[in-house]
């Protein structure tokens, strides 16, 4: 990340995107805290987001990618993305009164765009490097996304996965686990698998932010929350734990799994024998074969 180092001064306990992704996707089964999916999986992390803003550059996104390839990286989890609209847009400056900086990307700037994030991800497939990313979070279709384009979960040679979550466990541990969250991207050209990414149930969170008093709260383990929270995919943040929901908490479990799969081989596979033993083991959910929310199916180890 251009101009922001990897140590930033953030207040313990501040949400750290990358860090529950990280966490999700690796942390050491230790009897502290919360388990990845791989534990015994390395980490390598490539910082293309800022902590402080979440905000990067396409530029950014395309150089990590062609670094992570170069370095053999078995995987590629990115949990993140943008949808465009394939005909152009006006790019206000973070200042929509202000036409003076205002910036016309049109529809040619799209196509390149799209065309050179496709190059990064191929060039990664054809190294060795499975890639995999997030859907978004839109509850877009994107069967019948017509005028917008998503990248990178849109373009070639990149696994996208899409978010299921339960409603309620707390309440009621026998609910189903694998409903497709309400926020997540759709659509059988686009989703190749899901994976467990947290939902919220907005009828445990009656009357908003402004009623929290009136929100149940219910205790899990000895834990005591607000009853929607454990809906919700815990992992690591900036010195402590955290709850988030989002495909950028779907895709890590995906990458997780992929890496169990790699090390069975032996550490070394290619990215379409991974897809294939990944579309081998995943649960099939929903309409038989492969369907607009669960793809070919919600990933699974096979243990």
């Amino acid at each position: 990340m251009d101009g922001e180092g990897y140590a930033i001064n953030l207040p313990p306990g501040a949400f750290n995107h990358g860090t529950h992704v990280a966490g999700t996707v690796a942390a050491l089964d230790n009897t502290i805290g919360v388990v990845g999916v791989a534990p015994d999986a390395e980490i390598v992390a490539v910082k293309v987001l800022s902590e402080v803003n979440g905000s990067g550059s396409f530029a950014g996104v395309i150089s990590g990618i062609l670094y992570a390839a170069d370095i053999d990286s078995d995987i590629i989890n990115m949990s993140l993305g943008a949808t465009l609209p394939k005909n152009g847009y006006i790019d206000d400056g973070g200042t929509p009164n202000d036409p003076s900086d205002d910036v016309k990307v049109g529809a040619n700037e799209i196509a390149a765009l799209t065309t050179a994030i496709s190059r990064a991800t191929t060039y990664a497939y054809q190294q060795g490097t499975t890639v995999i990313a997030s859907a978004g979070n839109d509850a877009r279709d994107g069967d019948k996304d017509g005028p917008t384009v998503s990248v990178p979960g849109g373009s070639t040679n990149v696994l996208t996965i899409s978010a299921t979550g339960p409603e309620g466990w707390a309440l009621d541990q026998s609910t189903d686990l694998d409903t497709p969250a309400f926020y997540t991207n759709y659509g059988q050209s686009v989703i190749d698998f899901a994976a467990p990414g947290g939902d919220v149930d907005f009828d445990l969170r009656p009357g908003g932010v402004a009623n929290r008093a009136n929100w149940p709260v219910c205790t899990v383990e000895g834990v005591t929350n607000y009853c929607y929270i454990f809906d919700l995919v815990l992992s690591t943040i900036n010195g402590s734990y955290g709850w988030a929901a989002g495909t950028s908490m779907a895709a890590p479990s995906a990458s997780g799994i992929a890496a169990l799969i790699i090390g069975e081989q032996g550490g070394s596979m290619k990215p379409a024998q991974v897809e294939q033993v990944l579309r081998e083991r995943a649960d099939d959910l929903g309409k038989r074969g492969n369907d607009d929310f669960y793809g070919a199916g919600r990933v699974s180890s096979g243990y």
